[in-house]
């Protein structure tokens, strides 16, 4: 198990347990990560990829539940290029919470998992529930449980989205369970169960 979280002082400080931000793969089995934090992206993972060349991101019966973070990701956010490759398998990304202060005026996304940039990532057999993303001043509140972003590509294969909250607080909000904003995102024989969007 890992817990932790990323200094509070600092905005831009993401992956609140663990933070890849250069180009090199990625594998962890069996992990829970609990009770992570972080102000900028990602509560409890954040993967990106930002260099040149070809990286994978592989989690198989993962857990990564109660991680906040205060922009987007609230448990996982994947930005990787076109050359990557993203795997979420048989993992419980469960009870975490984008809560963007009320100082911000940003878009705040994906209170489960976020995915931006790349064409290849796919989460399979896997529970996406209880996720939360609110805003009190932004300009909109999207994905509860799945964001996804242009020109993501994603595919959600055999996966549970369930019991996701988007809550707007006064703001624009959109996709309870998943928002797919530009990208190329397909859902096979998964299902999406009682989430909602509230003002």
């Amino acid at each position: 198990t890992v817990t932790g979280g990323a200094p509070a002082d600092d905005p831009f400080d993401s992956g609140g347990c663990i933070a890849s931000i250069t180009r090199g793969d990625v594998t962890l089995t069996d992990v829970r990560i609990v009770g992570c934090e972080a102000p900028g992206q990602g509560g409890g993972i954040l993967y990106s990829a930002s260099q040149s060349g070809s990286s994978t991101l592989d989690l198989t019966r993962v857990e990564i539940r109660d991680c906040t973070s205060g922009n987007s990701g609230g448990g996982l956010y994947i930005a990787n290029g076109d050359d990557d490759h993203a795997f979420v398998r048989q993992s419980v990304i469960a009870g975490n919470h984008v809560d963007a202060p009320v100082t911000s005026n940003s878009n705040v996304e994906g209170g489960g998992i976020v995915v931006f940039g790349g064409l290849n990532t796919q989460i399979i057999d896997t529970e996406v529930i209880d996720n939360l993303v609110t805003h009190a001043n932004g300009e909109g509140v999207f994905g509860g449980g799945v964001a996804t972003g242009s020109p993501a590509g994603v595919i959600l294969r055999r996966s549970l989205v369930a019991g996701n909250e988007v809550r707007m607080l006064g703001t624009v909000g959109y996709g309870g369970g998943v928002y797919v904003s530009g990208a190329n995102t397909s859902d096979r024989t998964s299902i999406l169960l009682e989430n909602t969007t509230l003002s």
